[in-house]
């Protein structure tokens, strides 16, 4: 059996106002479809839960750049850029001696040490908030919190963090055309030299923050050469940071849209927990996990040829009907959210429990700040990422008061 599609639905511009009913059709028809992508290469897609959480731990479907296909190195810039020998673009026996560095950079331990600080942090935040008629939440909450975290845990310095998040947007914005990669690569390269620079200051003058931590490791155990540790640096600063952006955001924007949702968390704070996981099943940041087939695979009964790319669709896993009863509905006191929107296995995201700390501390907070806080625009007017591999909100219009 082959994949007939022809015209991908995933790179249309309906996907990106609302990519749920292109979710709906590919589980239904075609599970597993060839995709030629705007980036200059194809890519297999997979569309139901259990083909994407199979994916995830399959070890015949390898995250080595040195095993992709030309289009994916010409755009990625393959595995020479530096930026590119991080945790998401290496195999074991790599990705397990550089995760196990990195699993240092997040334990239980370490974040929850900082639960106290982001409680104050957040309310500094609203703080700043108060007195205006209507904000971008986005950029007010969703860009603030975990820009200022994460730059804090890295040992980041306040006047360099404008430049990091705008290379931080030339990677997530991952548009097709030369002036989208040409913007990619650009990032890569200063987030690259920046990530150097950072280690070399922290060698002569170490500090109480992660890279500090991680090159003092390095430097005793020569457990990763220079150019993993600049890999490493960067893939936590995206860790712990851009999915959290996104996670805040599109779980305000559910939390002003739903108040019957809204006032079950209100009343019982115990569902907390609970309601972020949904928050991250049904609205998922991560959009695609991608790896490049070892050998010829077979899944939901179609052959995808050895040396393709995988496009696991996670937010298509996390809405299907097969795996999540009413799948289609935002439900905070659903107990069974078993979602892959951290991924799953080996490559699961190393920033995840930072992220949910701190969206089970920031989205209370704001709604006890501002409890009559509604949308100022229709729903239907705001605008997302034009990107299919990641769901984040371009901007969140409120109004803050009565």
């Amino acid at each position: 059996m082959t994949a007939r599609v022809e015209q991908h639905p995933l790179f249309t511009r309906d996907f990106i106002v609302d990519p749920y009913p292109v979710y709906a059709y590919l589980r239904d028809h075609e599970p597993v479809s060839k995709a030629p992508s705007p980036h200059g290469f194809d890519m297999w897609t997979l569309a139901r839960y259990d083909d994407v959480k199979q994916s995830l731990t399959d070890p015949r479907l390898s995250r080595d750049l040195r095993r992709a296909p030309p289009g994916v190195v010409e755009y990625t810039g393959g595995s020479d850029l530096l930026t590119n020998k991080n945790l998401l673009s290496v195999d074991p026996p790599d990705h397990t001696r550089m995760r196990k560095l990195v699993q240092s950079a997040f334990t239980g331990r370490r974040v929850k040490e900082l639960e106290g600080w982001i409680e104050d942090l957040v309310q500094r935040i609203l703080d700043g908030m108060e007195g205006r008629e209507q904000v971008d939440l986005v950029h007010a909450f969703g860009f603030a919190l975990p820009l200022t975290v994460i730059c804090r845990l890295m040992g980041i310095p306040v006047a360099d963090r404008p430049n990091f998040r705008r290379w931080m947007d030339g990677l997530v914005m991952s548009g097709a055309g030369q002036a989208a990669r040409d913007r990619l690569r650009e990032s890569q390269r200063n987030l690259a030299v920046y990530c150097q620079s950072l280690i070399e200051r922290k060698r002569r003058e170490p500090a109480d923050d992660l890279v500090t931590v991680l090159v003092q490791a390095v430097d005793e155990r020569d457990s990763l050469s220079t150019e993993e540790l600049i890999g490493v640096i960067f893939h936590l600063l995206i860790a712990g940071h851009e999915t959290t952006v996104a996670l805040l955001s599109t779980s305000a924007m559910l939390l002003v849209c739903h108040p019957e949702q809204r006032a079950k968390v209100e009343a019982d704070p115990s569902l907390w927990p609970a309601a972020v996981d949904e928050m991250m099943r049904f609205e998922s940041p991560l959009g695609v996990s991608l790896a490049i087939s070892t050998e010829d695979l077979e899944y939901s009964g179609t052959t995808i040829p050895k040396g393709e790319v995988v496009a696991s669709l996670l937010a298509s896993a996390n809405r299907d009907p097969r795996r999540f009863a009413d799948a289609d509905r935002f439900d905070v006191t659903r107990t069974d959210s078993q979602h892959l929107g951290f991924g799953a296995g080996i490559h699961r995201c190393v920033g995840a429990l930072l992220a949910l700390t701190e969206a089970r501390i920031a989205l209370p907070a704001l709604l006890a700040r501002f409890p009559e806080i509604r949308l100022a625009v229709p729903r239907e007017e705001l605008r997302w990422m034009p990107t299919p591999l990641f769901r984040q909100l371009q901007q969140l219009p409120v109004r803050l008061g009565g």
